[in-house]
């Protein structure tokens, strides 16, 4: 939302500028993509190595559930 702030800023009439706003926009974004693009993997990788132990922790209970007996 912040990007968006300097183009609603030009008027409409100074298609240069709002070209120039656009331009630098979009280098902005395909420089930082590639980076955005490697903490989500590096976040994925770190809950994916959570994810076995987490489950075996949360169905222990189930494993070692007893019936009751003569409620």
């Amino acid at each position: 939302m912040a990007a968006q702030q300097p183009m609603a800023k030009i008027p409409a009439y100074e298609a240069a500028k709002m070209m120039k706003v656009s331009t630098e926009l979009q280098a902005k974004e395909a420089t930082m993509a590639p980076r955005v693009q490697q903490l989500v993997d590096a976040l994925n990788k770190q809950v994916d190595s959570l994810g076995g132990p987490m489950i075996q922790w949360a169905i222990q209970p189930l494993k070692t559930a007893q019936p009751k007996l003569g409620s």
